[in-house]
């Protein structure tokens, strides 16, 4: 709504009604300001505010009278703008200023009826309508807006405020990650040596070697989180670097695949990969970060799909727009549980994680198994870092139909390494070594 939208009223000069309203101050104004002074939703009820409110009702009285003598609401206007300016920052809402107009018609009103003949007061009431039609307008106006205003404000300090926590809580992962680096390698460091002396001393002791399995695997799980912390805090801190390289697309998926094979058999889960379009080929990427992308996708799948269910990865080939190179879509496609559709705007969170995490078990492989969240999180960084997209697609979430989720992964198929900026900047392109790809 802008100051154009305000109704247009047809106001003609009164003088003889001016000088009546203005006869009849002191009979209007005082129970008026009563009447108004009900709504202020403020507790107290101090002189001074009693005051200041008082002589912003004479201002508006006065502007009212002045729009009756000369035809204009110039400075019924400035008096509105002054009552709206003050009163909203002490929480008047725009109900109270309707009520506000109202109050000083329902005083204009009676006075009129003691005062004038039944006529002569519908008369004067007739005529001062068009004022009050004009004052509700502007009222309204005046305060909406400042309402959007002070709205824009809240969402300005509201956005500020989640920066500054994602911001916190980036900083937590990185110094945690970091500061998880030590003990972990001291605990890995005692292990080894355990196990040296185990295997000198202790062959005929299969407790304490299982204790010690379990100790170097515990410590291999939590290695494995402070690389996904880190490369969290690479992510957020945008300093992820790419080692792009030739990467055959195929070959890198079925090698995640073959690594994953073991869990997938324990959950009785079948892995097909279709056949990749010919015109795939090799693209240049990060193949450890490529890799990465698709070990979490694709043991994510494993995760949320029943025992006895499957997974299909295929491939086809985009067209690019001119000038831009065509793109690779990789899908895993699952048929497991789903994903509800108010989270999927969510799922490549940090630490995002669906359902009940108290339902969930610990372990990385078992149905639901329990994870640090991050997954997901890292692919999005690294695809979006090739310059490429990744969304998720499911019908919804269901444990018994299983209705499944297909992820879409989108990778530019670049034949040459993409340009880095630093390299621009330091003029370093030109000592690349030329490209072996067709």
């Amino acid at each position: 709504m802008t100051a154009s939208d305000i109704t247009a009223y047809t106001l003609r000069p009164d003088a003889k009604l001016a000088a009546w309203l203005r006869h009849q101050e002191r009979a209007i104004v005082p129970p008026w300001i009563k009447m108004a002074q009900k709504v202020s939703p403020t507790e107290y009820r101090g002189v001074s505010t009693r005051r200041l409110e008082s002589a912003q009702l004479l201002d508006f009285f006065d502007g009212l009278v002045e729009a009756v003598q000369r035809g204009n609401t110039i400075s019924l206007d400035k008096a509105i703008e002054g009552l709206v300016a003050e009163r909203l920052g002490r929480g008047y809402k725009l109900t109270d200023f309707l009520w506000i107009a109202d109050a000083l018609k329902v005083s204009i009103w009676r006075t009129a009826r003691k005062a004038l003949p039944a006529d002569r007061a519908l008369d004067a009431l007739e005529k001062l309508e068009p004022i009050f039609a004009h004052s509700v307008s502007r009222l309204a106006w005046l305060a909406s807006r400042a309402a959007e205003a002070h709205l824009e404000e809240e969402l300005e300090r509201t956005r500020w405020n989640l920066a500054r926590l994602d911001r916190t809580k980036s900083d937590f992962i990185s110094i945690a990650a970091h500061e998880l680096k030590t003990p972990l390698t001291l605990i890995q460091g005692y292990s080894s040596i355990l196990f040296s002396e185990l295997e000198r001393h202790g062959k005929d002791n299969p407790r304490l070697h299982n204790a010690l399995q379990g100790l170097v695997r515990g410590a291999e799980r939590l290695h494995a989180i402070i690389r996904d912390m880190i490369d969290v805090s690479m992510i957020d801190s945008n300093v992820l670097t790419l080692n792009y390289q030739p990467v055959n697309l195929v070959a890198l998926v079925r090698m995640v695949v073959s690594d994953l094979k073991k869990e997938a058999v324990d959950r009785d889960v079948a892995i097909r990969i279709a056949p990749f379009p010919e015109e795939v080929g090799s693209l240049f990427g990060d193949p450890h970060r490529l890799y990465q992308v698709f070990n979490n996708v694709i043991g994510n799948a494993i995760k949320y799909t029943p025992d006895g269910g499957q997974i299909t990865v295929d491939a086809r080939v985009l067209p690019g727009r001119e000038g831009t190179p065509d793109f690779v879509e990789v899908r895993v496609a699952d048929t497991g549980i789903g994903i509800p559709p108010e989270d999927l705007p969510y799922i490549f969170d940090k630490f995002y994680r669906i359902g009940d995490t108290d339902l969930h078990s610990t372990g990385k492989t078992k149905f639901k198994g329990g994870g640090p969240g991050l997954g997901l999180a890292i692919a999005k960084g690294v695809i979006e870092a090739h310059g490429g997209r990744i969304w998720a697609e499911s019908p919804g979430y269901d444990e018994e139909r299983c209705p499944g989720t297909t992820m879409h992964i989108l990778l530019p198929l670049h034949r040459q390494p993409p340009e880095r900026a630093s390299e621009r900047l330091l003029g370093l392109e030109a000592d690349r070594p030329p490209s072996k790809l067709d």
